[in-house]
């Protein structure tokens, strides 16, 4: 509808009347459920949208995800093997520095109840 057939006041329009403000409130409220719906498939189109894209950024990066994951689980396995390595190593280590220790101090005991080494005083 034109705005000049539908909306138009002229005079001597009775503006208290029923049938002249129904007709167009009527034709109002038709277009506005019309733009309404309108709106609301624009909205479902949208989210459509949406959801398509975050289904296809998640089956694109998921598998990278995946497999970084595991390499992290993986790493995380190695770095804890090694440092119960490290620590078993380091057990070893002190175990025969002390061994090494006690033997250093029984032969500086043994040389010292010498007391002469080669013609000198030890």
């Amino acid at each position: 509808m034109k705005f000049n057939a539908s909306y138009r006041v002229e005079n001597g329009d009775d503006l208290g009347s029923a049938p002249y403000w129904n007709g167009r409130l009527s034709d109002i409220d038709a277009r506005l459920n019309a733009v309404e719906s309108f709106a609301a498939d624009v909205d479902q189109a949208a989210q459509q949208v949406i959801d398509a894209g975050l289904a296809r950024i998640s089956s694109t990066l998921q598998p990278s995800i995946g497999a970084a994951s595991a390499q992290v689980a993986a790493l995380a396995a190695t770095v804890a093997a090694l440092g119960s390595q490290v620590t078993a190593d380091q057990n070893g280590v002190t175990t025969q520095l002390n061994d090494l220790l006690a033997e250093a101090t029984v032969l500086t005991g043994a040389l010292e109840g010498l007391e002469v080494l080669d013609g000198g005083t030890f």
